[in-house]
């Protein structure tokens, strides 16, 4: 018998070694903290990848977490410790910027929402964004200052005598050869 619980034993020392505890978190079900593994990290990582892949309903990454109760802090915390979630994290953001700006430019979803939202899940829209904001920029500098003149009216006397805008045009067309 004693042989019995030192093989029970050892196979228990040498479960507790192969499931690392990688991080905690806690757990929106039963309000307690639970210890993650790497294991649990890796099959995220996948499931994350599927659900992406295969929901088209999908549009934000915080979908995925709601339906996992997991809270967006522990998945950004996850993915600065472990490669493959990162790598899976990266995926799901192109996959869902392509699914939505193909859905903005097909007209499936508004536009204007879209194209807000984009340098989110693109790299390349928030260069666009700030190219466009930096040439704003510039083009609002290369504005010269706006001057109004207020001209009055000179009053009327009998070495400059009264005359109407269509009797200056008049003069004005003579003096060039228009008429």
């Amino acid at each position: 018998m004693a042989k019995s619980n030192n093989n029970s034993t050892q196979k228990t020392v040498k479960a507790i070694k192969t499931t690392h505890c990688f991080d905690e978190r806690f757990d929106l079900i039963d309000f307690r903290m639970k210890p993650v593994s790497e294991r649990f990290i890796e099959q995220l990582a996948l499931e994350l990848i599927d659900w992406v892949k295969n929901n088209d309903d999908a549009l934000k990454i915080e979908q995925f977490l709601v339906e996992h109760n997991i809270c967006k802090s522990d998945l950004m915390r996850w993915i600065d410790k472990h490669p493959a979630l990162s790598d899976a994290y990266a995926f799901a953001k192109m996959a869902l910027g392509c699914r939505r700006e193909i859905g903005g430019l097909k007209r499936k979803y508004d536009g204007s929402i879209v194209s807000f939202t984009m340098p989110q899940y693109d790299e390349a829209w928030v260069k666009n964004v700030e190219w466009r904001s930096n040439l704003k920029a510039s083009q609002e500098q290369q504005i010269p200052e706006i001057k109004i003149v207020v001209l009055e009216k000179f009053p009327e006397s009998d070495l400059v005598p009264k005359r109407t805008p269509e009797e200056v045009a008049m003069d004005a067309k003579k003096k060039t050869g228009g008429g």
